[in-house]
C-alpha cells in the first residue's frame, strides 16, 4: 500500500504554487497594462509639446508618425529637456542656474524644448503662477531673456510632499519619499528625453 504522504505532497506543492503564482500573474498583468497606458499618454503629450516648437525647416519638421499615422512637427533631432525645480519662481541662486541652463540650450540648439516642472502657486489666488509672470521675473531679477515659445512650465500638485512642514517627524525620510513621488507625478505629466533635478 502506497503511503498517503506521497499523494498529498504533490498536491500541497501545486496548491502552494498556485497561491504564489496567481497574485504574481495578476501584478505582472496590471504592470503591463499600466506601462502601455503610461506610454500612450506620454506619446500624446510629447507630440503636443513638440508641436509648439518654432518651425525652422518645414520639410524636416513635418513627418508622418509611423506609430500613430498622424503628422507631427517632431524632428529627428528634437528633444525635450526636463528640469525638475518645484520652486523655480523663488528668485535665488538655484533659479539663476536653472534659467541660465535653459538660455544656453536655447542659444545653442533651436530644436530643444525646455520643460520646467514647478509647483509655484500665487499666494493671493492659490492658482499656478503663469508662464508670463515667471519669465518676467526671470528677466527682471537675473537679466535673462528666454524665448517663451521654447520653454513650458508644468505645474506639479504634489509639491507639498517635499515641504518640511508636511513631515513633523522623520523629516528627511519623508521628504525623500515625497521627492520620489514628485518625480513620478512629473513623469506622469510628461516624459522628457533628459530629466535634470535641481531643488
Amino acid at each position: 500500500m502506497v503511503p498517503l504522504v506521497l499523494f498529498t505532497l504533490p498536491l500541497l506543492f501545486i496548491a502552494t504554487g498556485l497561491v504564489i503564482a496567481l497574485p504574481l500573474l495578476f501584478i505582472a498583468t496590471a504592470l503591463v497594462i499600466l506601462r502601455r497606458a503610461f506610454h500612450a499618454r506620454g506619446r500624446r503629450h510629447r507630440v503636443q509639446m513638440l508641436a509648439r516648437l518654432p518651425a525652422t525647416d518645414a520639410q524636416s519638421l513635418l513627418r508622418a508618425s509611423s506609430e500613430e499615422g498622424v503628422s507631427t512637427r517632431e524632428t529627428k533631432c528634437s528633444i525635450i529637456a526636463g528640469f525638475l525645480h518645484p520652486y523655480c519662481n523663488a528668485g535665488g541662486g538655484g533659479e539663476r542656474v536653472l534659467f541660465s541652463a535653459i538660455s544656453y540650450l536655447q542659444r545653442n540648439d533651436p530644436h530643444v524644448l525646455s520643460i520646467v516642472y514647478t509647483g509655484d502657486v500665487d499666494a493671493a489666488t492659490g492658482l499656478p503662477v503663469p508662464k508670463s509672470q515667471i519669465l518676467k521675473r526671470c528677466k527682471e531679477r537675473f537679466g535673462i531673456k528666454l524665448d517663451e515659445t521654447r520653454v513650458e512650465f508644468i505645474h506639479l500638485k504634489w509639491r507639498w510632499l517635499i515641504e518640511d512642514a508636511t513631515w513633523k517627524h522623520f523629516t528627511l525620510l519623508g521628504q525623500g519619499i515625497g521627492a520620489a513621488l514628485l518625480v513620478v507625478e512629473a513623469l506622469w505629466r510628461l516624459v522628457p528625453d533628459v530629466l535634470l533635478g535641481a531643488y
